[in-house]
């Protein structure tokens, strides 16, 4: 089961697996509700929270990354939040993780699995489009309590991975590793 960083408030820090869950929004509880029935039932199962990205194969939707690079390409301003954290991951190292985690003996229960870098929404957009030789100057800084017409999101989303790293030896992506493997899947 896929879960989030939302099942967390925002005055939690590097949540580990053991912090205790307090979602600020329906997508938040809706994946608290999903870890909860699992959790209850009778099944094997693992839980992972992550926060992941990278692109988006569904046409007709678009993902934080896609709409970073698309409105670089397109030479449209955006404004990215200075003041929100998180721990992110791309969708290539996570699928590998779950393959590692599908073909292991590794018990199962709830893991954070997530890359090792806090860094803002904004140094991260920044970091991809300079690591593409895209331009970055159409972005700007800007804070999440100045969007109110905004679902609820907590500006802490950072998970602690280390949990997961000791248990099965291995080493989760800082953020250039990150950005590499969303660099690989051609955004031309």
């Amino acid at each position: 089961y896929i879960s989030s960083d939302a099942v967390f408030c925002s005055n939690v820090h590097m949540a580990s697996e053991d912090e205790l869950t307090s979602p600020e929004n329906i997508y938040g509880k809706s994946k608290e509700l999903g870890e909860k029935l699992l959790v209850e039932s009778n099944k094997n199962y693992y839980i992972i929270r992550t926060t992941v990205v990278g692109k988006n194969i569904n046409n007709n939707k678009q993902s934080f990354v896609d709409w970073i690079i698309k409105s670089s390409k397109a030479n449209i301003k955006i404004t990215l939040f200075d003041d929100v954290l998180f721990t992110p991951i791309s969708t290539l190292d996570l699928a590998s993780e779950i393959d590692y985690l599908i073909t292991s003996n590794i018990k199962k229960g709830i893991y954070h699995i997530s890359g090792k870098t806090v860094l803002t929404k904004y140094d991260f957009a920044k970091k991809l489009l300079n690591s593409m030789n895209y331009s970055s100057q159409n972005i700007s800084k800007g804070k999440i309590t100045n969007f109110t017409k905004r679902a609820k999101r907590s500006n802490d989303q950072t998970l602690d991975s280390s949990f997961y790293m000791h248990l099965t030896k291995r080493d989760l992506p800082n953020i250039d590793i990150t950005i590499n493997s969303i660099n690989l899947n051609n955004y031309e």
